[in-house]
């Protein structure tokens, strides 16, 4: 009898051990498909599942980049509060410069990333340096700083994009349209990309080029109207990308 109760037991076991492991996969199969269709909502729901089982470091700071990524960037910060003490965290310091650049805290922001920066000179932190200090007008420092995230590897794409923000700024839209033309041909620019490659365009004088391009999105009628409307614009307000 004794036997058989033990047998029943290490079956019990291995059967609760194996449905221990399903839901882990499962959750990491669920981690997987949320990242690659962008679904941010549900990554929050997960990340909030796994700090409430374990509060660690990477489960706090996957959380807040989650709701960095959702557009919610008081609660990404409100996630790092507790963290306070990481500041030789490299991950904790970089999600709270984008955070609080994305609240209007530019200064804050750059304090934040001049930390991260002193940790780990990634492209990434590099680029948001340029990106903060081009919203705060101060453009070579932000071309510096862009050079450096490109000489980094950081994505071409933004950074040239980032670039030719400068460019545009700087009334160079010669080199604006140069550095965004090639990122359009290959399919390679984004909605913002292409308002600016179109600003860059118009303000470069070559407009017949700037309505071609956003009549392959409408019709020649309104493109027409929208280069016109453009070309008339005396302050300029290119996108740079994060």
């Amino acid at each position: 009898m004794l036997k058989h109760i033990f047998t029943a037991l290490v079956s019990l076991a291995v059967v609760t051990g194996c449905v221990s492991n399903e839901t882990t996969l499962n959750d990491d199969n669920k981690e997987m498909i949320y990242q690659q269709t962008n679904n941010h909502t549900e990554l929050v729901s997960l990340y909030k599942q796994r700090v409430a089982a374990q509060d660690t470091l990477e489960n706090r700071i996957n959380l807040a980049s989650a709701y960095y990524q959702s557009g919610r960037y008081d609660s990404a910060l409100f996630v790092l509060e507790p963290l306070g003490l990481q500041q030789h965290n490299y991950e904790v310091l970089l999600v709270k410069a984008k955070s609080q650049f994305k609240l209007g805290r530019t200064q804050q922001s750059i304090d934040t990333a001049i930390s991260a920066l002193e940790l780990q000179s990634t492209g990434e932190i590099n680029n948001q340096l340029g990106v903060a200090y081009s919203q705060l007008g101060e453009l070579d420092v932000a071309r510096e700083y862009f050079v450096a995230a490109k000489r980094r590897f950081y994505d071409d794409v933004k950074v040239d994009n980032n670039l030719a923000v400068l460019d545009i700024l700087e009334g160079d839209y010669a080199s604006a349209v140069a550095r965004l033309q090639p990122l359009y041909t290959q399919g390679v620019a984004d909605d913002t990309m292409q308002a600016n490659l179109v600003l860059a365009l118009v303000k470069n004088g070559e407009l017949a080029q700037a309505k071609r391009l956003v009549a392959a999105k409408g019709s020649r009628k309104q493109a027409a109207l929208y280069v016109e409307q453009l070309a008339q614009l005396q302050s300029l307000d290119p996108a740079a990308a994060e």
